[in-house]
């Protein structure tokens, strides 16, 4: 075999294992009732797009681009269009997120001595508990991130310009927040000499920044009560408005009360450990690649950004583990005599920890991979109702009705469905337990609608002619 082949024979065999377990983990989540409103919102902006709905979601007609500016989605309509069906989104999302590990893994081998170092960070990140949350949240296209900006750090390391501007528009694309560790990086670059390049990346991302925020989003959001980006909730610890948060972001004292709080403190611990704290070792990355995403995170009072939870974590993660890869480079430039050996130390103590610190346990035992006893129950009771009728579902059932115009979550669209099922075993969210059986308890005896099943938890209901 070519030796040039050979050395990448670890790399196929990290990703093919990594791709096999997270598509595993996807589709068992399907049919597991595991995955939930979101995946059904995002099929249904594809599906809406391709019947000239353009980026419309779920039921409510309104354009997804009045939350987010995710222009990214549109690469997708094409897929989607030959291979209609969520479990098409869900595969995306383990690609996106298994294949991530190869510009990883290429970067960490351009800088390390030892192959083996390189394959442990690859592992690292397979087993990184904030990449695992972001894979098992239904879809969301956050999942790009690393699989983005890694490519975009590769490129930059090969000074291949037009490659790493291609990658960090298509980051800019994924949503409005990529434009903030984006400006971080174009200082990084300026730091180390390349100003011209690093002043460009900083005006296309301020820019991008500015109309998606403040002139795309708006635009889409007119004729609704609230025409504001629709997330400053998140900050409110620095105020209601946007002036009131721009003017108490100014104050440090603000930022210490905000931000430093015990419980922010121990996430932060728990979310740079993993790392061996190595990103932090230097100066001018924990300022321009570190800081932008942390701030982001931590300056929200939302438990989930600062947890970091779901997929809000993807978009520091590439610059967490592209920070160590350089502290490691700079470690066994410093200590050349015993590198090789220093530097695959260090990166096995990150592994064993992130290993450590895995979902692989709970996900891996036998239990959690048996099939839902209810889940033919559950296809037999959706059969009955058909494909083009209105309906309002459970959200463990919603992404499994074939997409229509007409879906909804219970318990939006009761007035207009003229199908309801509901899982009184399940998920019941949006509704409480108790508010969710109170609910069904007063469509029984409303003569408005009739019961045509009822089995395993599922009730099946349609309205009255």
């Amino acid at each position: 075999m070519n030796p040039d082949k050979r050395k990448y024979i670890d790399l196929l065999v990290i990703a093919g294992i990594g791709l096999a377990y997270f598509l595993a983990l996807k589709i068992h989540q399907y049919f597991a009732f595991g995955v939930h409103g979101e995946l059904a919102d995002f099929e249904s902006i594809l599906w809406n797009t391709l019947h000239g709905r353009f980026f419309i979601k779920g039921a409510v007609g309104v354009s997804f681009f009045a939350e987010h500016f995710s222009p990214i989605l549109l690469l997708l309509v094409p897929l989607y269009a030959l291979f209609s069906s969520p479990v098409t989104l869900l595969i995306i999302q383990a690609l996106a997120a298994a294949l991530a590990v190869i510009p990883l893994y290429l970067i960490a081998r351009m800088k390390f001595s030892m192959k083996w170092a390189a394959v442990a960070i690859s592992l690292s990140y397979l087993f990184s508990r904030v990449v695992n949350y972001g894979l098992m949240y239904d879809f969301h296209m956050e999942i790009f991130y690393p699989l983005l900006f890694f490519w975009a750090f590769w490129a930059w390391e090969r000074k291949l310009w037009k490659t790493l501007f291609i990658f960090l528009i298509l980051a800019l694309m994924v949503k409005e927040d990529a434009g903030v560790a984006i400006i971080g990086l174009g200082f990084y670059l300026i730091s180390l000499k390349y100003w011209r390049r690093g002043i460009a990346i900083i005006s296309l991302s301020a820019i991008c920044i500015t109309l998606f925020i403040f002139v795309i989003i708006p635009h889409f959001r007119s004729g609704q009560e609230n025409t504001v980006y629709p997330f400053l909730s998140y900050w409110s610890g620095y105020g209601k408005t946007p002036q009131e948060i721009l003017v108490h972001m100014l104050n440090p004292l603000q930022h210490i009360r905000v931000l430093f709080t015990m419980p922010k403190m121990i996430k932060m611990f728990n979310l740079f450990s993993v790392f061996l704290f190595l990103p932090l070792l230097s100066w001018r990355r924990l300022l321009f690649l570190i800081l932008p995403g942390w701030f982001m995170l931590y300056s929200s009072d939302n438990p989930l950004l600062n947890g970091p939870l779901l997929y809000y974590g993807l978009l520091i993660i590439p610059f967490l583990f592209y920070s160590s890869v350089l502290t490691l480079d700079d470690i066994q430039k410093k200590w050349p005599k015993h590198a090789s050996k220093l530097v695959f130390g260090i990166a096995l103590a990150m592994l064993l920890v992130n290993f450590g610190n895995s979902r692989i346990f709970k996900q891996s035992n036998p239990a959690n991979w048996r099939i839902d006893r209810r889940f033919e129950t559950a296809q037999q009771l959706i059969k009955q109702v058909p494909k083009t009728a209105a309906v309002s579902s459970q959200v463990d059932l919603q992404s499994h009705f074939p997409v229509r115009a007409d879906r909804y979550l219970i318990p939006d669209g009761i007035d207009q469905a003229r199908y309801l099922l509901f899982d009184t075993q399940g998920n019941s969210w949006l509704l409480s337990k108790r508010e969710n059986a109170a609910l069904l308890d007063s469509l029984k005896r409303s003569s408005e609608w009739e019961v045509l099943a009822e089995k395993d938890g599922f009730v099946l209901m349609r309205r009255s002619r």
